[in-house]
Formats: structure tokens, sequence, C-alpha cells
């Protein structure tokens, strides 16, 4: 907690060296932002409230014994494992139960809820609360966002001292920067996740995919136009910008990025179009370049305002098996299945082949259906053909 001293008017003053409480305000959401800091935030949280234990976490009901986010301080790793393993289900845990009721940002101090004498009759007080020293709660529900459940608990023994109003004011204000701070926390996280599914398929992608800024540089290239980019033939990319080599494509290269660029950006400029770069080695590249409009997924730091294909015809096409490993996860052995079911084999053919049972073909091919998301063998021969499997 803060420590005070004496003034010359008798009064007392905190010391400067301890954070107020707008400064963990602040810790909140920066911990938001980092979950790293999050334990420094909640010790500090602790010392704010006079507690002892501190803890936050976010469930997806009514699955509460697998947190989709925890964090805990000042706890000990024991009781933290015994809690998570025993007694974090409403029908075990009275306080759990009786906390549903509050509605979400309210202080909660569960003796309110669950009467000490009640409380001591309970398996939750007899083999955790007061083994463990956890005698008192205070804390209180958050709502982080749609289908989520939120909560914030601290702790403290009757030893410490009783728990009043002034803790639960003290809770009140701090309460609703909690529930803000998770719903910022949540939507960073599904802002992230997208971004990485976007980045995911990009990767996928046998054609050269650049996405530029407004400015024009090259904030995300895929393997496929990273592997043109490393022959230095034609297409290069020097200090985050496209170049090519030649003077002349050069110029018709720089000129579609920059209005396609600030065509993303603010929506004045070109609608992009395409150039051919020659090499010394092998048939020109394919170069399109087109803008992106105003609201895509932002990759780090910078917006995407324009995004590059590069087609390079000397490029063989990724074998069908090996596009099928790296699109959906198979196995070797699925995969041959996969390519033998595709043309129209049935579990007795495919199994002769391999040298395997039928059962054993026949779990494979259950494998692939859950990979792949088809539930039938035509689905999957129409799934395969996309990706220049043969198809019967």
């Amino acid at each position: 907690m803060a420590t005070t001293g004496q003034r010359p008017d008798g009064r007392t003053r905190r010391d400067a060296r301890q954070p107020g409480e707008a400064d963990l305000v602040l810790s909140i959401y920066d911990a938001a932002l980092d979950r790293a800091r999050w334990r420094g935030t909640l010790e500090g949280l602790a010392r704010h409230l006079k507690t002892r234990e501190a803890f936050i976490a976010v469930y997806r009901p009514p699955d509460m014994t697998s947190p989709q986010f925890y964090e805990s301080a000042n706890a000990e790793a024991s009781v933290e494992r015994a809690f998570l393993s025993e007694w974090v289900t409403p029908d075990r845990n009275p306080w759990l139960r009786a906390g549903g009721a509050a509605p979400p940002g309210a202080p909660v101090i569960m003796e309110r809820y669950v009467p000490r004498r009640d409380l001591e009759h309970t398996a939750y007080w007899a083999d955790f609360l007061r083994p463990s020293g956890i005698e008192q709660c205070l804390g209180g529900a958050l709502a982080p966002g749609p289908g989520l459940l939120g909560t914030f608990t601290t702790y403290l023994s009757y030893r410490d001292r009783q728990l009043d109003r002034h803790d639960a004011m003290r809770m009140a204000r701090i309460l609703p920067h909690l529930q803000r701070a998770l719903q910022l926390q949540t939507r960073l996280a599904q802002a992230n996740s997208q971004v990485s599914q976007l980045v995911a398929v990009l990767d996928q992608l046998s054609a050269g995919v650049l996405v530029l800024d407004g400015q024009g540089r090259v904030i995300h290239s895929n393997p496929s136009a990273e592997a043109v980019l490393a022959t230095g033939d034609g297409l290069t990319c020097s200090r985050c910008e496209l170049a090519a080599s030649t003077a002349e494509e050069n110029k018709a290269l720089r000129r579609l990025v920059t209005t396609a660029a600030r065509t993303g950006e603010t929506g004045d400029g070109g609608a992009g179009g395409t150039v051919q770069i020659p090499r010394l080695e092998g048939r020109p590249l394919s170069v399109l370049v087109t803008p992106l409009g105003e609201g895509h997924a932002r990759m780090g730091a910078a917006r995407p305002a324009a995004v590059v294909f590069v087609t390079d015809p000397e490029r063989a096409e990724e074998p069908a098996p090996r596009a099928l490993t790296r699109a959906y996860g198979l196995t070797p052995t699925e995969t041959t299945v996969a390519l033998a079911a595709a043309k129209g084999d049935g579990i007795p053919a495919i199994a002769e082949q391999l040298g395997i049972s039928r059962h054993t073909a026949r779990t494979h091919l259950y494998r692939i259906f859950g990979k792949t998301g088809v539930r039938r063998q035509a689905q999957l021969a129409r799934l395969l053909a996309s990706h220049g499997a043969p198809a019967g």
C-alpha cells in the first residue's frame, strides 16, 4: 500500500514513490496492450485495495475450467493449481455461484452474498479457503465481450482486517477501467487473429504477393514473392521499395505503385495496372498492382494501401501432394489416400494400393474429411481438383 508521512499541518501525505490511483488506471490500460504487464498491475491493485492475492480471468461459459486469459499476483503456485483444477465451477464454488448474480462492473464483498456462517459449512471452506488463508473476497464480474465472462478478485484473511464499504468504493472506481481494458484486449486479440489468418492465406499462395503502405513501401511479402526477389533478376526490393531492373520498366512500376498506394490511402489516385518486367534469364515477370481500399486490417503499424501480384512463368506449379500437405496439414499417408479417393478409388482399392487394412484406410479417410472440412468423397474430389490434383 502507499506509505504516508506527517505534514507540518498535522495531515498525512502520500509518499511520491508509491503509485496513486491515476497511475494504477494507466497501468491497467498498459496491461491491456501488453499482457506481460498484468502481473505488475495486479500487484499494484492489491496494494491499493489493501488485500493480498489478486486474480483476473476471462472465460467462455459454460466452460469455466479453461480460462481464455488468466493472470495472478502474490498467489502461491500450489494454491492456483488447486483452484483451477477443483474449484472453478459454480457447483463446487459458492462464491462463484453467488457472484454470478451481481451485475458486471458492480463491486462485490462476497460475505454479503455468502455469510461466513454459511460458508464455513461448505467443502470449499474446509478443503480450500481455510487451508490457503483465503477467508474474505472482494471483486466483481466483468463483461469483456460477447459470450465472454471476466472476473477480478482479491483476497485476504480475517486476521488482516474486515472488508467494509470503503473497500467497495475503491473497487467501484477500479472495475470500470478493468472492464474496458479487457474489452480492448479482447478486440486486439481478435484483430491480431484475423491478421494472422490473412497472412497465413497469403503465404499459401503460389503467386508472389507484396502488400504496400500509403507511401508504396513493402510491409509484407509472402514466401513466393521473397523467392522471386531473392534471385535479384528482374525485380528487387531495397529499403522496402520495389524496383525493376531496367529504367523504363522501373519508371512504369513506380508510377503504378505510387498511384495505387495513393488510391488506397486517400481515394485519390489510379486504379493500378500491369507491367512486364524483363529478366536476364527466362521469360518476363508479370506484375499486377492494385489499390486496397480503406478499412483493411492492419499489418503492424502501417495500414495496407496497395497489393502487388508477381507471376513467374518459369516457376513450376507446386505439385499437388505438397500443396495438399501445406494447405490442410495432411500427413504423407493421408495425402496419398486423399489423391486416391479423389480419383474415385474406394476403400478396398485404397487399402490394397497402400498395403493396409480397410479399417485403417477408412480411418485415414475420416481424418482427411475432418482436416479438409468435407463429408463425402465427391466433395473431396472437387476440393482437391481446385489444387491441381487429378479427380475422377
